[in-house]
């Protein structure tokens, strides 16, 4: 009838076990939603993967074309048509 104080810690982190995955961070909370971690960094390079891309295609896009309005504006300078 009466348990020890070791035997009450032992059944209480048994009863504990799923929290203590979430304390270890096995398992994030994403929207409200329990996901995986795995998952979670998967959905998270999903989203910020084309933004990255599509930063470095528009950047180089912006370079080359100021490289060409500086080279128009040098060629115009010197009194050539271009």
């Amino acid at each position: 009838m009466f348990e020890t104080i070791e035997s009450l810690k032992k059944n209480w982190q048994n009863d504990q076990q799923p929290f203590f995955c979430y304390r270890k961070r096995i398992v994030l909370s994403f929207l409200g939603i329990l996901v995986a971690k795995s998952t979670y960094n998967l959905i998270l390079w999903d989203v910020l993967s084309p933004g990255i891309l599509l930063f470095y295609y528009f950047y180089i896009k912006i370079q080359n074309s100021n490289i060409l309005t500086q080279e128009a504006k040098s060629t115009l300078a010197k009194g050539h048509r271009i």
